[in-house]
């Protein structure tokens, strides 16, 4: 969605007494700011979703949590505040939730956010456990058409820490993942 028509969202959700629903989109308009690199907007956007909704799903509350902790990482400084934030997240308790592969697509998301987030604090050792479940997915003879963003990010993660590691050179990085996009579009 475009900020345009998460602000429309956010404004009739308002208008109409969902709570819930300005959270959500609030917190959608957050990731959109992270991802052009504005984790200021994106920290106070993720504070007022939790304003707008004190008593939010199990879901968006992770979700929220995950992107906070990735925008405090991100901003460098906050390493600490980060880390505690990522430590709560990967706690989060989903077995609640009322569908298993909601269970399980939350648990991806926030793995792969975990990832991102010990990168940009500079812990690649720590943020590889959290790219194994893409790279078996991406790799799985099931998997086929084109990649979902996050996955994608997930991937380029991937390849980000084992650089930082110095476990790979670039040139072999490169061929591997190349050659897992191609099978996957053909």
């Amino acid at each position: 969605m475009t900020e345009r028509y998460l602000h429309a969202a956010i404004r009739v959700s308002a208008a109409a007494r969902d709570r819930q629903r300005v959270a959500t989109y609030m917190a959608h308009l957050a990731v959109r700011h992270l991802k052009v690199g504005g984790p200021k907007e994106a920290l106070s956007l993720l504070r007022a979703a939790q304003v707008a909704e004190p008593n939010p799903t199990p879901i968006l509350a992770a979700t929220v949590r995950a992107h906070e902790a990735l925008a405090y990482a991100r901003l460098g400084g906050a390493s600490t505040k980060a880390m505690d934030f990522s430590a709560r997240v990967m706690d989060t308790d989903t077995t609640n939730l009322p569908d298993a592969h909601v269970d399980d697509a939350l648990k991806e998301t926030l793995g792969l956010l975990g990832g991102l987030t010990w990168l940009h604090l500079e812990q690649p050792k720590k943020s590889l456990p959290h790219f194994a479940p893409v790279l078996e997915g991406v790799s799985s003879p099931h998997a086929s058409g084109p990649l979902p963003p996050l996955t994608a990010h997930g991937l380029l993660g991937a390849v980000e820490a084992r650089l930082a590691l110095g476990e790979l050179d670039a040139a072999t990085v490169v061929r591997d993942l190349s050659g897992l996009l191609a099978e996957r579009h053909h």
